[in-house]
Order: C-alpha cells, then sequence, then structure tokens
C-alpha cells in the first residue's frame, strides 16, 4: 500500500514538473519571442508615425490642387468655395458636417473644361423649360447672352453629365460620398453661374443669373509651409493671408496702411482602401 501512495506522489509531482516546464517555456517565448516581436513593430510605428513630404512633390501638389482656395492670387474673391456666408473669408471645413453648397464648390474647381458639353435649344430640350427655379434665366428662352449688352442669344444650353460630377464628387470625399443633386453647382464667387441637376435628362445644367458684384482692395493668398505623412494620413500646413486695406478721409484707398494678417490652416486627408486619399477638413491651427 506504501509503495501504491508512493508511485501516485511521483506521478502527480511529475505531472506538476512538467506543467511547470511548460509554463517557464511558454512565459520566456512570449517574453523573448512576441514581446520583442511587439517592441519591433511599435519601433517601426513610432518611424512610420511622422514622415515629412516635399511639398513640391506630385502627391501633395495634386492632393492640394483639389481643395485650394478658389480665386486669382490676390482677389477679394479667393476662398470663396469656403466661405458659408459669402464674405470671402477662410471658414473651418469639415466634410463630415460641412453644408452640400460649400462641398460643391471645392467640386466646381475640379471640373473640366472639356467635360462641359452644348446641346441645341430645339425640341429634345423642351424638358429644361418646364423646371420650376424661381428667378433663374432658362438660356432656351433667348433672354440671355454671352454679353449683356449687344450680344445675340444662344441658341444651346450647357451641361455636365451628372455621372461625371458624381465621379468628381467621390473622389475628393470618398468612394462612400453620396452626392445630393438637390443642391446647385455654383462656379463663380458672385453666385451669377449655377448648374442644376435636371432628372428627366440626367445633366447639371447651367442656369444663369442676371447680375454681377465688384470686390474691394482687399486681397488673400495662401502660401504652403510644409507637409506631413502620419499614419494613413496627410496633413498639409499653409499660411492664408489676409491683406487690409484702410481708406484715407476723401475715401481712397491708402496703400501706406496696409494691414497684414496670417492665419495658419491645416487640410487633412486619410488614406482608403483602395489606396486614394479623400479630404477631410481645412481648419484653423489651434
Amino acid at each position: 500500500m506504501e509503495e501504491k501512495k508512493q508511485g501516485k506522489t511521483l506521478v502527480v509531482a511529475l505531472v506538476l514538473f512538467i506543467l511547470t516546464t511548460l509554463v517557464a517555456c511558454g512565459y520566456i517565448v512570449y517574453d523573448k519571442v512576441l514581446t520583442k516581436d511587439n517592441n519591433t513593430k511599435e519601433v517601426n510605428t513610432k518611424k512610420e508615425d511622422t514622415k515629412e513630404l516635399d511639398i513640391n512633390s506630385r502627391l501633395v501638389q495634386s492632393l492640394y490642387r483639389k481643395v485650394k482656395p478658389a480665386g486669382e492670387e490676390g482677389d477679394c474673391r479667393l476662398g470663396w468655395n469656403y466661405d458659408e456666408h459669402h464674405e470671402f473669408g477662410a471658414d473651418d471645413f469639415n466634410a463630415s458636417s460641412a453644408k452640400e453648397e460649400i462641398k460643391m464648390r471645392i467640386v466646381s474647381q475640379n471640373l473640366l473644361e472639356n467635360e462641359k458639353e452644348e446641346y441645341p435649344c430645339d425640341d429634345s430640350a423642351k424638358n429644361i423649360s418646364n423646371i420650376n427655379i424661381p428667378g433663374r434665366i432658362n438660356e432656351c428662352t433667348g433672354k440671355y447672352s454671352d454679353n449683356s449688352i449687344g450680344a445675340e442669344p444662344r441658341s444651346y444650353y450647357k451641361y455636365y453629365n451628372k455621372d461625371y460630377i458624381e465621379a468628381v464628387y467621390k473622389d475628393i470625399f470618398g468612394s462612400d460620398a453620396k452626392l445630393d443633386t438637390s443642391v446647385p453647382l455654383e462656379t463663380d464667387g458672385f453666385g451669377i453661374e449655377s448648374y442644376y441637376y435636371v432628372n428627366e435628362l440626367n445633366q447639371y445644367i447651367l442656369y444663369p443669373v442676371e447680375g454681377g458684384g465688384t470686390c474691394g482692395p482687399d486681397g488673400y493668398s495662401e502660401k504652403l509651409l510644409k507637409a506631413e505623412k502620419k499614419n494613413g494620413s496627410i496633413k498639409i500646413y499653409a499660411n492664408w493671408i489676409y491683406k487690409h486695406y484702410g481708406k484715407k478721409a476723401n475715401d481712397e484707398i491708402n496703400y501706406d496702411d496696409e494691414k497684414v494678417t496670417k492665419t495658419r490652416v491645416v487640410y487633412t486627408f486619410k488614406l482608403e482602401d483602395d489606396g486614394a486619399y479623400s479630404f477631410v477638413s481645412r481648419v484653423r491651427e489651434k
């Protein structure tokens, strides 16, 4: 009986020894191999976390050209595509919460001229004449011409195909972005020319309005500063420069009294699953 007990004790001790050895080996493997591997990954992640990009590189320039402020350098209308109140300012923009009118202005600056088409104003264009857009001039009525004085009315209408507009929209804001066809496509800083979607034709038709506008001597410009790549996102930094000119007592422009305000802005793009970058935001740096 005593021998049986000793035998059982030895078996239990042997099993415990084996289990202890396995646990110890497992810990060593985890500590020396897996932990080391994880640490290596962390180090690699840190190395990839921030990478300076050449602001003149094809990648940075192609992204910036899509979303930069619209308008001529120095023009007071520069940046109208980011100004909700149409005062040509530099409002913060977040694609997830921005109004569609603002997003469509960004789309408008990416449209190619050779994608704009013309179609005769004959019976095949009858669908346009029934579109109810108050205050708009239908080009096919003959009331609108390229020059408001002394020019013959157009005998055609201009349009973009909806599929093309949607492709540009998704190229900027991501493949999952949804185009809202109820929002017009404004293509200038004064709101004189806008394209409206006509469902029957599946086209964005140009409906100009009578009017015009001028802006004062205040000028805007933007200068790229740097670009960085951080874990699947790209940030482009720029100085948004606003030049304000005062006036003399006789209302003449006083260029000697120039005031310059510089605001640093950050453009952010994220990497999509298809390898392309979508536009996330343009905000003032805090």
